[in-house]
């Protein structure tokens, strides 16, 4: 599929949605950034909850693929169940109403590892459902009636699975950001005990995989494709890597906090799907992702 009208990216001024909009233009894809607060030329405004601004986003963009980012709950401190249940479930559902009424070509849900649970690895997109949180059930919910309706409307969709993202723009509050800022600062910085494995993707590799399937021609309509490295990395080892490019290790103090309680001892993709779809794709190294994030920080206080 290649797409003759735009690609309309929700969420686009998120951590996620805006590297998809800038590795769509650097590709020289037709892409419409649609967030709630605008900036930048070329972007539309559209708030999920408000089903007349959905409306007049696909008016304006009349895309034939939409990458549906827009979601609440990312930041672990944003627990609120209503909104939650707004955003990633009516929301979305707003969103997809819009896209068949509008004979969009492909819809692209991007959905949460989260959705899985605790579950040993490496995971499957056949694995059953059990979140731990708020965002993870939220997203649940979302995958499972998005599904059926687009089956229902009849407008081809496909579910994405990111996995542990990282890198440049990453709110100050997330992990990454935090060990830089600490190395930079030559000041201690307090963490879990780290002792729980991850797979930890490079978020221009995550856009990647997502701009790929939504112009992939063999890809199903209700497929669930995980999106990460498809191996696991105790995230103390990660975190000591970040560091010591920064020569802060000694910072870095292990276990001067408790774990979460919805925290998950594993967390690894089965990406067989993902190969069998894409083939293999590269991989940015952790010590140019880390690079590349630096600059973000040179003129920005190091405060935590």
């Amino acid at each position: 599929m290649s797409p003759t009208a735009p690609i309309l990216v929700t969420g686009a001024n998120g951590f996620v949605g805006s590297h998809i909009v800038a590795q769509a233009l650097s590709g020289a894809l037709s892409v419409v950034a649609a967030a709630r607060r605008t900036s930048g030329s070329g972007a539309i405004a559209l708030d999920v909850c408000d089903s007349a601004s959905v409306d007049a986003a696909f008016r304006a963009a009349s895309p034939s693929v939409v990458i549906h980012c827009a979601a609440y709950g990312v930041n672990y401190s944003d627990q609120d169940p209503g909104r939650a249940l707004e955003v990633n479930v009516h929301g979305s559902l707003s969103v997809l109403t819009a896209a068949a009424r509008h004979d969009v070509q492909r819809f692209i849900h991007v959905g949460s590892c989260f959705e899985y649970g605790v579950r040993a690895d490496p995971i499957s997109e056949d694995a059953a459902l059990n979140p731990t949180a708020i965002y993870g059930a939220t997203k649940a919910a979302a995958t499972t009636l998005m599904r059926e309706r687009a089956q229902s409307l009849g407008i081809p969709i496909v579910v994405v699975r990111p996995f542990g993202i990282w890198g440049p723009g990453e709110a100050p509050y997330r992990l990454v950001p935090q060990v830089i800022r600490a190395c930079l600062n030559r000041s201690p910085l307090k963490l879990t005990p780290c002792e729980v494995l991850r797979d930890l993707s490079y978020v221009e590799d995550i856009a990647a995989g997502i701009l790929a399937l939504s112009v992939a021609r063999e890809v199903e309509s209700g497929t669930i494709v995980n999106i990460g490295t498809g191996s696991g990395v105790l995230l103390r080892d990660f975190v000591r890597s970040v560091a010591a490019q920064l020569g802060g290790e000694d910072l870095m103090l292990f276990g001067a906090l408790p774990y979460r309680p919805t925290e998950m001892p594993s967390l690894v993709a089965d990406v067989t799907r993902l190969r069998r779809l894409l083939g293999d794709r590269p991989e940015t190294a952790l010590a140019v992702g880390v690079q590349r994030m630096l600059p973000r920080f040179a003129d920005a206080p190091f405060v935590l």
